[in-house]
C-alpha cells in the first residue's frame, strides 16, 4: 500500500498578511458584539451605572477653577514673554495705565472745538463712581511733582553754602551757559524746595495751555490759539517739558513750520496701578482678555466710560458747524468688549443645538405615536451632556483649569455624539460596532462621549425597542396602542436608497463620472495649494472686537490720524553692578538708537553720560566710575531738569530721595517705540533683532526686552510651527487608531489621502475667505482632522467589510453597496453639524465666525472626498473584501449564533432612518 499522502499548505506571506485585518476585524466585532449583548440583556443596570458615574463626577466640580489670566490662555507657556512678564510683575510693584480721548473735526484748533473738549474733560475730572466709597479721578491718577511755581535761582543768588552731597567741585561750574541748579545749588536748599513741591495728576492735554479755563479759551481768536500753541513748550500747570504737537493728528503747517490746523486732538489720562494688589481671579473676565488693574481703577474706568458715552451722544445730537466727533477708550475697554462679544452669540449656538435636536428627532422617528423616538433621541443627547459633565468634573479633579475656548466643547461633543447615533442606527440589525471606535480621541470628553454612547445609549436603545414591540406611546409609554402594526420596510424602497442608487450607479461610478470627479478633485486641490502657499500666520487681538463697537471706531480713527506711532517696548535690567556694566549698557542703548526697527527711544544712559561729562568732566564711555561716584551722580541726574523725567525708569529697594545717593537699583528700563510694521513678516524679525541686541550686550545680570505686543508676536512666531506639529500629531493618533482597527494598508492609505486633501483644501480656501493661521483656526483645523477622518473611515470600512460573491472582485458593486448603507448616515451627521452652525454665519464674534467658516469648509470638502472621491477610487483600485460568501464569523462565547445574511444586509442596513421613506 502506498503511504497516505499528507496535504500541507505552503506558507504564503501575502496570505498571512491578509489574515491580519480579517483577524482584527473579527476580534473587534466580537468584542463590541459581546459588550452590546450584555448591555441589551440588562439595560437598566447599565443605565443606573452610567448615571451614578456622571453624578460622582459632579464632585470634581468642587475643585473647578476658571483660568482668567491671559498669560496662561493665549501665550505659549514656555515663551520669553511669559517669563519676562512674571518677572516684571514681581519686581515692578507699580505701573501706569492710559485712558484716551480723541476729538475729530474740520479743525480742532478753534475756540468752539476746544471749549467743547474742555467741558468734556471737566466732566471726567468731576466724575464719581456709583459705589461707596466714591472714587474720583484724583484717587486713581498718576501723580507727579508740580514745579510750575518754582523760580530758578541764579548762581549769584545761591551764596557760598557748602554742598555736603558732592565733595568735589564740578568742572562745569565754569560754564555759565549750562547752569544746572541740582549741581550748583546747595543740596539742602535745592532738595528742600523739591521735597516741598506738591503733586498733581498727570494729564496730557493741549487744554493745559489755557489752564483748563473755558472762559479763557472762548475769548481767544484762532490766531491767538495758533500762536500760543506753537510757542508753549512747558506745561503751565505742571512745569514739565511738554511736546503738545504729539497730541495732534492730521496737522497742517505753514511755511515757517508752525502748525495752523489739525483734524484730531488726543487727551491722555495717566492712571496709577499697584501691581501688588492685582488679583486676576477677581478682576479677570471669562474670555481671559482683561488687563492688569486693581478693583478701584476698574470701577473708576467704568465711570469714565459712562461720562464719555453720554458726552458722545450729546455731541452727536448737537448741531455743530465743525463736525466734532468724540472717540474714546479705557484700559478695561478691550477686556469688556472682547469678553461680551465672545459670549454674546451663545444664544445662537444654543438655538442651533436645539435645531440639531429636532433634526435628529425627524431623522430617527416615524410620524406615528409608537415609533416616535422622542425618549431615545433625548437619551442620545443626554449622553453628550453627561460626557461634558464627566470631562469637566474629571479634569477639575486633577486641577486642569477651564478656559474660554472650552465653550465650543459641548458643540464638538454633540457633533461627534450625533454622528455616533446615526452610525449606530445605521448598524441596527448587524454586527458593526467597530465603526464607533473612530470616535475615540485623546480628549476626555470625546472618549467619554463614545463610552456613554455604547453603554447608556445602547441600554436606552434596548428599552426603546422593547417599548415599540409592546406598542407603547413614544412620549407617554404608559399609553398602549393595541391596534398599531409595525410595518417592515424594505431598504430598497427608501427614498435615500433610491436616490443614492441612481446617483452613483448612473452617474458617479460610471467611467465618465469617475473622470469628472477626479478632475474636480485635482482642480480643487490645485486651488487649495495656491491658497495654502499664501496663507499667513497672523493673530490680531483686535479681531475679537465687533466693528460697530466704540473701541473699534477709536482704533480706526487713531490709525488714521496717528499713523506714525509704533508699539511701545523697553529694555529691562534687573539687579546688577550698574557702575561696572554701564559701558555695556551705553553700547546697548546706542545700538538701539541706530536700529531701523526703533522709531523713538528714551536714552537715559546716553543723557546720563552726557550729564556727567558736562558737569563733572568724566567720560563714562572710557572710564568706569566707582560705586560711590556713580550713585551720587545718578541721584543728581534724576533730580536735574534734564534727567528728572527718567525717575519713572527706575525702581529702587527704597525711596529715592533728593540729596542722598540712589538706593540699590532693582529694575532699570530703557523705553523705546518700534517703527510701523505691516505684518508678522516685519514685526517678528524686529522683535528678534532687539532681543538679540540685548543678548549680545553681554551684561552680567538679567536683561530682556519686553513689550505688551510681544504676547501676540510670540504667538505669531510659533503658531505655524504649532499648527503643523499638532496636525501631524493628530493625524498620527487618528491614523494609528484607524490602522489598528482596520489594519488593511491600502484602505488606511486612501483614508489618509482623503484627510490630507481635506486639510489642504480647507487651508487653501481659508486664505480666499480672509482667514489666517491663528489660535482659533489652529483649534478648528485640529478638530477638522477628526471630522474628516470620520467621513472617509465609515465609507472605507463599509467597503472593506462588504462581501464579495462567487469569487468575484467587483469593486464597483461593493462601493455602491457601501455608500447605499452608510452614505445616508454620514450625510445626516454632517447635516446636523451644519444645521447647528448655520446661525453662526452672521455672528459678530470673530471666534464663532471663524469656526463657522472652517467647519463649513471641513464638512463640504470632507463629504466630497469621503462620499465622492473615495468611492470612485475604491471602485477602481480598492482592496479585496475581508470576507466572501463562504466567510462565517465564529460567534463569541455565550452568544447565540448569528446566521449569514444576504448581500443587502451585509454591512448594516438599519430600520428606516427617514420617516419620509416609510409607510406610516
Amino acid at each position: 500500500m502506498e503511504p497516505e499522502r499528507i496535504n500541507r499548505k505552503k506558507w504564503s506571506a501575502p496570505k498571512t498578511l491578509r489574515q491580519i485585518p480579517i483577524f482584527i476585524s473579527q476580534r473587534v466585532e466580537h468584542f463590541f458584539y459581546e459588550v452590546g449583548f450584555r448591555i441589551a440583556q440588562r439595560p437598566q443596570k447599565w443605565l443606573v451605572g452610567c448615571s451614578i458615574v456622571v453624578l460622582l463626577c459632579l464632585g470634581g466640580l468642587f475643585r473647578f477653577r476658571q483660568e482668567k489670566n491671559p498669560l496662561k490662555l493665549w501665550v505659549p507657556p514656555d515663551s520669553d514673554f511669559v517669563r519676562d512678564t512674571e518677572w516684571l510683575m514681581s519686581h515692578f510693584s507699580e505701573g501706569q495705565r492710559i485712558q484716551s480721548i480723541i476729538m475729530t473735526g474740520d479743525n480742532v484748533l478753534e475756540p468752539e472745538a476746544l471749549v467743547q473738549l474742555n467741558e468734556i474733560t471737566k466732566r471726567v475730572i468731576d466724575a464719581q463712581t456709583h459705589a461707596t466709597p466714591k472714587i474720583t479721578w484724583t484717587d486713581v491718577c498718576l501723580k507727579v511733582p508740580v514745579i510750575s511755581g518754582y523760580v530758578e535761582r541764579r548762581r549769584r543768588d545761591i551764596g557760598n553754602l557748602d554742598d555736603d552731597f558732592f565733595e568735589q567741585e564740578p568742572e562745569a561750574r565754569l560754564n555759565s551757559t549750562k547752569f544746572e541748579p541740582v549741581v550748583y545749588a546747595p543740596t539742602e536748599l535745592y532738595c528742600g524746595v523739591l521735597n516741598s513741591l506738591s503733586k498733581a495728576c498727570l494729564l496730557f492735554s493741549i487744554l493745559d495751555i489755557w489752564d483748563y479755563n473755558s472762559t479763557l479759551i472762548a475769548s481767544q481768536t484762532k490766531a491767538d490759539i495758533i500762536a500760543k500753541f506753537n510757542s508753549v513748550k512747558v506745561s503751565p500747570t505742571l512745569g514739565h517739558p511738554m511736546n503738545f504737537s504729539e497730541l495732534l493728528g492730521g496737522t497742517q503747517s505753514d511755511q515757517n513750520g508752525r502748525i495752523i490746523s489739525a483734524k484730531a486732538v488726543q487727551t491722555l489720562w495717566m492712571v496709577h496701578v499697584n501691581f501688588s494688589r492685582v488679583d486676576m481671579d477677581e478682576i479677570g473676565n471669562d474670555a481671559g482678555t482683561a488687563d492688569w488693574a486693581t478693583p478701584n481703577v476698574l470701577v473708576w474706568e467704568s465711570a469714565f466710560l459712562d461720562v464719555l458715552k453720554r458726552s458722545t451722544e450729546e455731541l452727536s445730537n448737537t448741531n455743530n458747524s465743525h463736525k466734532l466727533t468724540l472717540y474714546y477708550e479705557a484700559g478695561r475697554s478691550f477686556g469688556d468688549i472682547s469678553s461680551s462679544t465672545m459670549f454674546q452669540d451663545i444664544d445662537k449656538l444654543i438655538i442651533g443645538i436645539i435645531l440639531m435636536s429636532f433634526y435628529v428627532q425627524v431623522i430617527l422617528s416615524k410620524f406615528n405615536w409608537v415609533e416616535w423616538r422622542f425618549c431615545l433621541t433625548s437619551a442620545g443627547l443626554l449622553c453628550v451632556a453627561g460626557a461634558f459633565i464627566i470631562a469637566v468634573g474629571v479634569c477639575s479633579l486633577f486641577g486642569v483649569p477651564y478656559g474660554p475656548v472650552h465653550t465650543s466643547l459641548p458643540f464638538m461633543l454633540m457633533g461627534l455624539g450625533v454622528d455616533d447615533i446615526f452610525v449606530m442606527m445605521a448598524s441596527w440589525e448587524q454586527i458593526l460596532p467597530s465603526l464607533h471606535s473612530f470616535c475615540v480621541y485623546a480628549a476626555v470628553g470625546v472618549l467619554v462621549t463614545f463610552l456613554l454612547q455604547v453603554t447608556f445609549f445602547v441600554g436606552f436603545f434596548t428599552l426603546d425597542t422593547r417599548r415599540i414591540e409592546a406598542k407603547r406611546n413614544g412620549v407617554l409609554p404608559c399609553i398602549i396602542h393595541e391596534n398599531f402594526e409595525i410595518k417592515t420596510v424594505d431598504s430598497k424602497n427608501r427614498v435615500s436608497w433610491k436616490l443614492i442608487d441612481l446617483l452613483y450607479s448612473k452617474i458617479i461610478l460610471t467611467i465618465p463620472g469617475k473622470i469628472i470627479i477626479l478632475l474636480i478633485t485635482i482642480s480643487i486641490a490645485s486651488v487649495g495649494i495656491l491658497g495654502s502657499n499664501q496663507l499667513e500666520q497672523w493673530f490680531d487681538s483686535k479681531w475679537f472686537l465687533p466693528k460697530e463697537s466704540y473701541l473699534s471706531s477709536y482704533i480706526q480713527v487713531h490709525s488714521e490720524h496717528y499713523p506714525q506711532r509704533g508699539d511701545e517696548a523697553a529694555v529691562y535690567m534687573g539687579e546688577l553692578d550698574y557702575h561696572r556694566e554701564f559701558q555695556k549698557i551705553l553700547s546697548l542703548t546706542e545700538k538701539l538708537m541706530n536700529d531701523t526697527n526703533v522709531q523713538i527711544i528714551e536714552p537715559w544712559p546716553t543723557d546720563f553720560a552726557e550729564f556727567v561729562t558736562t558737569y563733572y568732566g568724566k567720560d563714562m564711555k572710557s572710564t568706569i566710575l566707582d560705586h560711590e561716584d556713580f550713585t551720587q551722580y545718578l541721584s543728581k541726574f534724576l533730580f536735574s531738569r534734564s534727567g528728572g523725567k527718567y525717575q519713572r525708569n527706575f525702581h529702587f529697594n527704597s525711596k529715592l530721595t533728593c540729596g542722598i545717593k540712589v538706593p540699590r537699583i532693582l529694575v532699570a528700563s530703557i523705553p523705546f517705540r518700534f517703527a510701523i510694521f505691516s505684518g508678522p513678516n516685519e514685526w517678528i524679525p524686529a522683535m528678534d533683532t532687539v532681543k538679540e541686541i540685548a543678548k549680545e550686550s553681554n551684561i552680567q545680570g538679567f536683561v530682556t526686552v519686553w513689550s505688551k505686543m510681544f504676547g501676540n508676536w510670540e504667538t505669531d512666531k510659533v503658531i505655524s510651527q504649532e499648527v503643523t506639529r499638532n496636525l501631524i500629531l493628530a493625524l498620527i493618533c487618528v491614523m494609528g487608531t484607524t490602522a489598528v482597527l482596520i489594519a488593511e494598508p491600502q484602505t488606511c492609505f486612501w483614508i489618509l489621502l482623503c484627510v490630507l486633501l481635506t486639510l489642504l483644501d480647507v487651508c487653501g480656501f481659508m486664505f480666499y475667505w480672509g482667514l489666517t493661521v491663528d489660535i482659533v483656526s489652529c483649534i478648528g483645523l485640529e478638530l477638522a482632522v477628526g471630522l474628516s477622518v470620520d467621513y472617509a473611515a465609515h465609507v472605507a470600512h463599509a467597503f472593506l467589510n462588504t462581501k464579495s460573491y462567487n469569487g468575484k472582485h467587483d469593486r464597483t458593486t461593493r462601493a455602491l453597496t457601501a455608500v447605499r448603507h452608510i452614505g445616508a448616515a454620514v450625510m445626516y451627521g454632517a447635516g446636523s453639524t451644519l444645521l447647528a452652525l448655520s446661525l453662526l454665519a452672521g455672528s459678530q464674534a470673530y471666534v464663532f465666525r471663524a469656526f463657522f467658516k472652517i467647519f463649513l469648509l471641513v464638512i463640504l470638502f470632507g463629504l466630497w472626498h469621503g462620499l465622492l472621491m473615495l468611492p470612485v477610487v475604491l471602485s477602481t483600485v480598492g482592496p479585496r473584501a475581508l470576507r466572501d460568501e463562504t466567510t462565517i464569523l465564529a460567534p463569541p462565547k455565550r452568544i447565540p449564533t448569528i446566521s449569514p445574511l444576504d448581500e443587502e444586509k451585509d454591512i448594516g442596513a438599519m430600520a428606516p432612518l427617514n420617516n419620509k421613506d416609510s409607510d406610516q
